[in-house]
C-alpha cells in the first residue's frame, strides 16, 4: 500500500485542530477527574477531543485502524492512526497551559506524518515525512548553533 504523506498530513492537522477544538470547550472549567487503572487521569474533554478526532480520522478513511489512549485499539493493519486525544490532562485539569492532542500516521512500523495543537498558547505543530517540520506555517530547521 502507497501511503500519500500530504493527505496523511492534511487529515493529521485536521484531527488535531478538531480535538482541540472540542477540549476548549472544557477548559477552564470545573471538570471531574477520574483515574484510569493505570493511575493517569482522564475528563470528559479526553473524551470529547478523542471522538472529534475519530470523526476526522473516519471521513478520511471508514476503514483504517485506530490506537487511542482512551479507547485502545480500534481495527488492525500494516497503517494506523496514533491518537493522543489530550497530552497533558493533568495540566490541563488544573487550568494550565500546555496541552494538547496528538495525532500522527504510522505505516509499518514508521510515523509518516503527525500534527499537535497546543490552542491554549495558539501553536500548531505539524510535519510529514520528506514534507518538513512547521510551527504556524512556518518552516522549522535545525539550528547551525
Amino acid at each position: 500500500m502507497k501511503i500519500n504523506t500530504s493527505d496523511a498530513l492534511q487529515t493529521a492537522r485536521l484531527a488535531a485542530e478538531a480535538g482541540a477544538t472540542a477540549a476548549m470547550h472544557y477548559f477552564r472549567k470545573a471538570l471531574d477527574v477520574k483515574m484510569k487503572p493505570d493511575e493517569t487521569p482522564v475528563t470528559i474533554a479526553d473524551h470529547a477531543s478523542e471522538a472529534a478526532i475519530l470523526k476526522v480520522l473516519r471521513n478520511a478513511d471508514p476503514d483504517c485502524a485506530i490506537l487511542t489512549e482512551e479507547s485502545g485499539a480500534l481495527g488492525s493493519g500494516e497503517t494506523r492512526w496514533i491518537v493522543d486525544p489530550l497530552d497533558g490532562t493533568k495540566g490541563f485539569a488544573r487550568g494550565g497551559i500546555f496541552w494538547g492532542p496528538l495525532v500522527a500516521l504510522e505505516h509499518e512500523g514508521q510515523i509518516i506524518a503527525g500534527a499537535m495543537v497546543i490552542p491554549a498558547l495558539q501553536q500548531r505543530y505539524y510535519a510529514g515525512k520528506g514534507l518538513g517540520a512547521y510551527r504556524n506555517g512556518e518552516r522549522l530547521q535545525v539550528s547551525t548553533v
